[in-house]
């Protein structure tokens, strides 16, 4: 319980050190209704007027991707995708129909996928209004409670008179068993992005280039302690991206440097909570 506490609280003040600077100002929170969104300013956290994501809630996938002047320009809940005015896009039901997240969370009810940190939204800055979605599903729970697959669905926002709509749906980029703790940060380059996942029962971490045209490159890093199968886990980048951060459930916080421009982990301490 002392590690859940800690890592939001560090997370929150790593939001605030760089703001202006994020597309992950606005925090969409909410299981079945009512929702709101925690909005991430200078002067604090506004919490804005209670929304409705058309055919869905928050379960514990949620993320969105806002333009640089902190307006939403896509939400989702690891089920389906929505443009800013909460309207679901053409085509926008993501949900790998295998998976016990479609059948059990993303079905009628709309509740939401069921990775804590299971979806992240790239824009493709070199091109006009393009956008990828990145999701983790729970395939076999609850026998296996580990994500497998990594999904990326891609939006063209230009489509429909600016509703937005998926252009490519649901292409397997990896097929690991994961831990459902992606994390990510620009390249030094400043146009591409490094995502990272880590292998449960391993020191083995998956990590994948995102190309400014949505490209991906993936490898694979050993690093520090063996980690062990202690449930999801939480990462995250220092402001800078020069520290990565990670924690799963068995009392340690383990602290990386990161080099934005190789995607290096060099191991440098576990901290005990």
């Amino acid at each position: 319980m002392r590690i859940n506490l800690l890592l939001p609280v560090f997370i929150l003040v790593l939001i605030f050190n760089c703001l202006g600077q994020r597309p992950d100002v606005n925090w969409p929170l909410g299981f079945a209704t009512p929702q709101f969104n925690l909005h991430f300013t200078p002067h604090g956290i506004q919490i804005d007027s209670v929304i409705r994501i058309r055919n869905g809630s928050f379960y514990f996938t949620n993320t969105s991707y806002s333009d640089t002047s902190g307006q939403v320009v896509l939400w989702t809940n690891g089920c389906r995708i929505s443009n800013g005015s909460t309207d679901t896009v053409v085509d926008g039901y993501v949900a790998d129909s295998s998976t016990y997240c479609a059948v059990s969370l993303c079905g009628s009810s709309g509740i939401g996928g069921s990775i804590p940190n299971g979806a992240l939204i790239f824009k493709c800055s070199a091109l006009n209004n393009q956008y990828i979605v990145l999701n983790e599903y729970c395939s076999d729970l609850p026998s296996n409670p580990w994500p497998k697959n990594l999904y990326c669905s891609k939006v063209d926002m230009n489509a429909f008179s600016g509703q937005g709509a998926i252009t490519t749906k649901n292409q397997v980029i990896s097929n690991d068993t994961l831990c459902g703790s992606m994390a990510a940060t620009q390249h030094s380059n400043g146009r591409y992005w490094w995502l990272i996942d880590q292998k449960p029962g391993t020191n083995q971490f998956l990590k994948i280039l995102v190309t400014d045209s949505g490209k991906f490159t993936r490898s694979y890093q050993n690093a520090g302690p063996v980690y062990g199968n202690f449930g999801y886990g939480q990462t995250c980048f220092s402001p800078d991206g020069t520290r990565f951060f990670t924690s799963l459930d068995d009392g340690n916080i383990r602290v990386f440097g990161f080099d934005r421009c190789t995607g290096e982990l060099s191991y440098q301490q576990s901290i005990v909570i």
